[in-house]
């Protein structure tokens, strides 16, 4: 296993910015969902019931 210092992580990311990199959208990361067990997405669902019936809103953007 190799073990990488914050310090060096920043730096590495530093020169990946530096040399041009560009981070893509949000939305593109996101994890679309599509090999989810459905019990996941129950689950999913739940919390955003849950949630909506408390007038709060999750932590996260759930694709389900």
């Amino acid at each position: 296993m190799v073990r990488v210092t914050l310090q060096q992580r920043s730096d590495a990311i530093a020169k990946k910015l530096s040399g041009g990199y560009r981070l893509p959208l949000a939305d593109v990361l996101m994890n679309g969902g599509c090999r989810r067990t459905e019990e996941k997405r129950a689950l999913l669902q739940d919390i955003q019931d849950m949630a909506d019936q408390q007038g709060r809103v999750v932590p996260f953007a759930a694709k389900f």
